[in-house]
């Protein structure tokens, strides 16, 4: 299994999430609280989202973060879940 972008490898946080769960979360939740956010946390793609009307069109489109981290857990949780 590959890496992504901070190098740990899917199998170890697979083998770890129940270890990583809970203080994961706390930082997750600490970070909407106070609005600080560790820097590592903040990697994103920049997606740009088409809203309405013609895609030919920049102004149809709004940009949209994707922070890298969602997808590392989503795709670590789905295979953990399997």
């Amino acid at each position: 299994m590959s890496s992504g972008h901070d190098e740990i490898q899917t199998k170890i946080i697979i083998q770890s999430i129940l270890c990583i769960i809970q203080p994961l979360t706390y930082i997750i939740n600490k970070s909407l609280e106070t609005g600080v956010v560790p820097s590592k946390l903040k990697i994103a793609k920049d997606i740009p989202f088409f809203k309405s009307s013609n895609k030919e069109e920049l102004k149809n489109y709004q940009p949209f973060l994707k922070f890298l981290w969602e997808d590392n857990l989503q795709q670590n949780y789905d295979i953990y879940r399997q």
